[in-house]
């Protein structure tokens, strides 16, 4: 059952997901990268020598080019280089997509791209690729799929559920923030300091000296200041970020967080209900499965970068 979940709710995130080049660049200029670039060998991995062709990277290659900053060409290179190693160990193990559900999902794809009045070919004339190409930027994706069906078992599912069924569920909290925002190059005296005034600040709700509405208006910046700090309700994903939403979800209502941070500052949360939530367990085994393909992924690319031989050469 839990493997034909995964096949159905999450189809269309994995069609996004394989195909995110592809519409990304769909309002982008007609430019793609000339014969020559689309063969210059990139990196090796393993032994196999990867151009930008290998890769499927012709239609994007000016993102790896003088066009993006640094950071992000060793991301999208890095990245590149995960999937050809996954790819490598899917095939050791003769893990291939079945034709039938690459068929079904190319089905999903044209659909997709007809509600947007156009064709499949269209699109791929557009970026110079053509229907053989587009299916094998499929493969990866639905081969890793069967992968992961043969990984998770029932009880796993169940125990994550179980550890973490508020947060799954659909229960939602009612919540109020105080921020103090940093910037992105704050040093660690900054952040201390900052945590250091939330714990006065929290020193007076909780003594009573001041309403968490008052200190909020005060104190806070973020736009909910204006409210008292109120972020209204919210689910455990999706609507906070999750730094926020994890505390809220561990403090008991009425009750105020000690300081926290989070990408953007340091923050305390008072939790002022919980509204319990209706999902079931098949409702949230979508999520759950998602969840663990992504963990998989992780630590399956972590094992082999450990014992992969890896030149990159996109810079020489």
């Amino acid at each position: 059952m839990f493997t034909s979940a995964l096949t159905r709710n999450a189809c269309a995130r994995m069609v996004a997901a394989a195909f995110l080049v592809v519409f990304a660049l769909c309002g982008l200029p007609e430019r793609t990268a000339s014969a020559d670039e689309s063969r210059q060998v990139v990196a090796v991995v393993n032994g196999k020598r990867l151009t930008a062709e290998d890769l499927q990277l012709p239609f994007y290659f000016r993102a790896l080019t003088q066009e993006a900053d640094e950071t992000n060409r060793e991301k999208l290179l890095n990245d590149a280089i995960d999937r050809e190693l996954i790819r490598q160990f899917l095939r050791s193990r003769k893990i291939t997509a079945s034709p039938d559900v690459v068929d079904h999902r190319m089905a999903l794809i044209q659909k997709a791209i007809a509600q947007q009045g156009e064709t499949l070919d269209d699109v791929l004339k557009r970026l110079h690729l053509n229907e053989k190409s587009a299916r094998e930027v499929l493969q990866l994706p639905l081969a890793w799929e069967r992968y992961v069906q043969s990984r998770v078992t029932e009880s796993q599912i169940r125990s994550i559920w179980e550890t973490r069924r508020r947060e799954l569920d659909g229960t939602r909290v009612a919540a109020s923030q105080i921020v103090l925002i940093l910037p992105p190059d704050a040093s660690e005296a900054d952040w201390a300091s900052a945590e250091a005034r939330l714990n006065e600040i929290r020193d007076q709700i909780v003594s009573g000296k001041m309403t968490f509405e008052q200190a909020a208006e005060t104190h806070s910046q973020s736009p909910s200041a204006r409210r008292g700090g109120d972020l209204g309700e919210f689910e455990f994903s999706g609507q906070v970020d999750e730094s926020i939403s994890r505390v809220a979800f561990n403090t008991p209502p009425g009750e105020v967080s000690h300081p926290f941070r989070s990408r953007s500052g340091v923050h305390i949360v008072k939790t002022k209900s919980v509204i319990p939530g209706q999902l079931v367990l098949e409702d949230a085994r979508p999520e759950i499965l998602e969840e663990i393909s992504r963990e998989l992924w992780s630590q399956q690319v972590h094992e082999l970068r450990e014992k992969a031989s890896i030149q990159i050469l996109l810079n020489k």
